[in-house]
């Protein structure tokens, strides 16, 4: 993890930060999102197109699979172990959706942005869960090269190389759950369970 963007990040630099997570969560009738490459593009396109402010506190830089945010991993984990986000794993899948306690909190942030932006937050939730992870990330790869200097499958994206099914694992110490952990049914970690979880697989 990236220790010193963390500990320069300011009081309100995380709260404008988390502001935008419950808002990219909220949208779309509070519909989860599928893994940590995909929330944290989602938050990237969400932020690069509608909050100037909040997208330059994140500090987005080139990784592994394109634009990747320390700051907001870090802002994530603490909602999750505040009980404003919910864990959940479903059919293999790590997703992350608002807890009643989350919903509760974004509600007051939705009133303060305009139809116009919460229908902007929508199209590109929306859009992101109809593509592919490799659909949606050709399209950034493309859009914002800038990102892609550090990218482990740059140069596969184009062919059949390339296996999205392990880009869900955690690919370094932010904290966010790897989805290559196996389970016999569909489980819900929230509160004090996934801050056990988080602290485990941080180690």
């Amino acid at each position: 993890m990236n220790q010193k963007a963390t500990k320069n990040m300011s009081e309100e630099e995380n709260k404008m930060i988390k502001k935008w997570i419950y808002l990219m969560l909220a949208a779309d009738n509070n519909s989860s999102i599928k893994g940590k490459v995909r929330i944290t593009k989602e938050f990237f396109l969400i932020t690069k197109q509608l909050a100037p402010e909040v997208f330059k506190a994140a500090q987005f830089y080139p990784y592994h699979f394109g634009p990747y945010s320390t700051r907001f991993a870090v802002c994530v984990n603490e909602l999750i172990k505040s009980n404003h986000i919910n864990i959940l794993y479903k059919s293999g899948d790590y997703h992350y959706e608002l807890s009643k306690k989350g919903l509760v909190e974004a509600k007051k942030y939705l009133k303060t942005i305009p139809k116009k932006e919460k229908q902007v937050i929508d199209d590109i939730k929306k859009k992101s869960k109809s593509q592919s992870l490799k659909s949606m990330l050709k399209e950034i790869y493309e859009k914002y090269p800038k990102y892609t200097v550090r990218s482990v499958i740059k140069a596969d994206l184009d062919t059949k190389k390339v296996n999205l099914d392990s880009v869900e694992k955690v690919d370094d110490n932010s904290g966010f759950v790897s989805s290559d952990m196996k389970h016999e049914r569909d489980i819900v970690l929230k509160g004090e369970a996934a801050k056990r979880f988080l602290e485990i697989i941080s180690k």
